[in-house]
């Protein structure tokens, strides 16, 4: 019989505000602000370019729902940690900037086009390439974003998606592993449109972000609650309680 043997690696501390240590990247986040950005260690504010693909309504959808996370959002349990608010002002001494530089915008000829092919398949390649030529161009600014959001418009997601499919999700087509013994539930995988969007970005040396209608659906997040609120952290991380009363005891492990 082999016999195995394990080890534990301890997760490692991140750095953050003044250098500061802390195991989880929130309650760092909220407790010391980022890293400085140019000068070691030193709290430095940092705004970060940011461009958007999309439609007028869903790049005009993102900018709305930035405006509407630079509040204090509530945590959604007790204990919980709630979300600071962007602003260089604030805890996390963060903040977006939007230009209309950096905005790429998807024409209502661009959907009316991928209204009329035919296929699933061929709608997503026309979508895709659409992306990329978007992401392609902001490579190409100088000076470029440091960020780019993908808003993906609702048009696209109906047009891309299989008719079974439900939701946001466009599912191109399932993985297969062939010559191995693999059991039925693992034959199953996805690519997916987020994936490939990803790949562009690596590609372009474009950090990107993909953000799905129902996130930008900001009187429907007032309803709820919001989904950029801070969840409950791992019980591992420390107590809850105490990093609300901003205890550095909360970021021991």
């Amino acid at each position: 019989m082999v016999q195995l043997s394990t080890f534990y690696i301890r997760e490692p501390d991140l750095i953050f505000g003044q250098n500061n240590k802390c195991v989880e990247p929130r309650g760092g986040l909220f407790l010391f602000g980022p890293y400085g950005r140019y000068v070691s260690g030193e709290v430095v504010p940092i705004v970060a370019d940011v461009g958007i693909i999309g439609t007028s309504k869903s790049i005009g959808d993102t900018i709305d729902f930035f405006n509407y996370i630079k509040r204090r959002i509530p945590a959604e349990s007790t204990g919980g940690i709630d979300f600071p608010g962007l602003g260089v002002k604030g805890k996390l001494r963060f903040d977006v900037k939007f230009d209309e530089q950096w905005q790429e915008v998807i024409t209502s000829s661009d959907v009316s086009e991928c209204k009329q092919i035919e296929t699933r398949i061929e709608r997503i390649n026309y979508f895709l390439d659409l992306l990329e030529e978007k992401i392609r161009n902001l490579h190409r600014k100088e000076p470029s974003p440091m960020l780019t959001i993908c808003a993906l418009p609702l048009e696209f997601i109906k047009l891309c998606r299989s008719p079974e499919q439900k939701g946001y999700h466009v599912i191109i087509t399932h993985r297969r592993f062939e010559k191995q013994r693999i059991s039925p539930p693992q034959l199953k995988g996805d690519y997916d449109l987020h994936h490939i969007i990803k790949v562009f970005g690596m590609k372009y040396e474009m950090p990107t972000q993909v953000i799905l209608p129902h996130t930008l659906d900001v009187q429907r997040t007032k309803k709820g609650r919001p989904r950029f609120s801070y969840q409950s952290l791992e019980p591992q991380h420390g107590s809850l309680l105490q990093i609300r009363r901003g205890s550095l005891e909360a970021c021991t492990t």
